[in-house]
């Protein structure tokens, strides 16, 4: 039986500073559910409100086979915010 949940992939653009694009190719990554977290890597943090899985890096799910970010839950009140220090 398969427990995963139905996929809710949520496009995440992140930008660093206003004109600057984050490469997100230099964080780890893994196309296995679930993804490798995303809090803790390169100053990121992460906030996961209402939700067991967190944020999570893929190595390759992306729409160019790049890496990306991904966030899987399903229903109201689910949320996940990701920031970046400097």
């Amino acid at each position: 039986m398969n427990t995963k949940p139905c996929p809710l992939v949520l496009v995440l653009l992140a930008s660093v500073s206003f004109g600057q694009r984050y490469d997100f190719d230099n964080l780890s990554g893994s196309d296995t559910y679930p993804y490798t977290p995303l809090d803790g890597q390169d100053n990121w943090s992460e906030e996961t409100a209402n939700a067991t899985n967190r944020c999570g890096v893929t190595a390759s799910l992306s729409h160019d086979g790049t890496h990306n970010l991904r966030f899987e839950e399903v229903g109201p009140g689910f949320g996940c915010d990701a920031s970046l220090s400097e």
